[in-house]
């Protein structure tokens, strides 16, 4: 049974959102197995929307983050027990799965208050853009002023020095990006940083 048209694009978001959490997975494993764990994730999707009443969708995304918060620092330790240098690695490594649950955690922070910009706003400033033009030949600090120059001009809601005073953050994030081209960091300092102003401007 296909789904409402109008459903169908909350579905495509969905997609898009759960393969930002795959992120966390190492970069081998999304290759091998990415592919069809978004094409199970929509089957499941569709089963949910299916589903009698309101509540299919909000088991399901929970069904969803529990099953990332266990197999993700699994696979992780795997892959530490089959490098060959794992002293070497390791600090790299403990990192990274340190980091993945982190952004496993801050996904249910961002699905119970709805605070999705810091992810997008990062996948498509730094994870996208600016790879993209690295990967085109354009020089990194090109690269870096244009994600900051895009990023500072959607924040210009602020006012102009509002906006301005915002972009301090972002050209650390994309100084950041361009020496270590890791995207979870900076996906992570920018959700706490739109969690601490939240709860600043409901304490205030």
């Amino acid at each position: 049974m296909l789904l409402p048209g109008g459903q169908v694009q909350v579905m495509l978001r969905a997609q898009k959102f759960f393969r930002l959490l795959l992120l966390a997975y190492p970069s081998e494993f999304r290759r091998e197995y990415g592919p069809h764990m978004v094409q199970v994730f929509g089957d499941c999707y569709r089963a949910a929307e299916r589903r009698p009443g309101s509540l299919g969708r909000g088991p399901f995304w929970l069904s969803t983050v529990l099953d990332l918060f266990r197999a993700v620092p699994r696979e992780h330790l795997d892959r530490l027990g089959k490098e060959n240098s794992i002293m070497n690695n390791m600090r790299r490594d403990v990192v990274a799965v340190l980091g993945s649950i982190g952004i496993i955690v801050i996904a249910f922070l961002l699905l119970s208050y709805g605070i999705l910009a810091g992810i997008f706003e990062e996948t498509l400033v730094r994870g996208y853009l600016m790879t993209e033009m690295i990967a085109l030949g354009k020089p990194v600090w090109l690269a870096a002023i244009a994600s900051i120059a895009l990023q500072t001009s959607y924040h210009l809601y602020y006012g102009f020095a509002g906006a301005l005073s915002i972009s301090s953050v972002f050209i650390v994030f994309a100084i950041y990006f361009a020496f270590s081209r890791r995207l979870f960091p900076v996906i992570l300092a920018h959700a706490f940083l739109d969690i601490f102003a939240m709860l600043y401007r409901v304490h205030h």
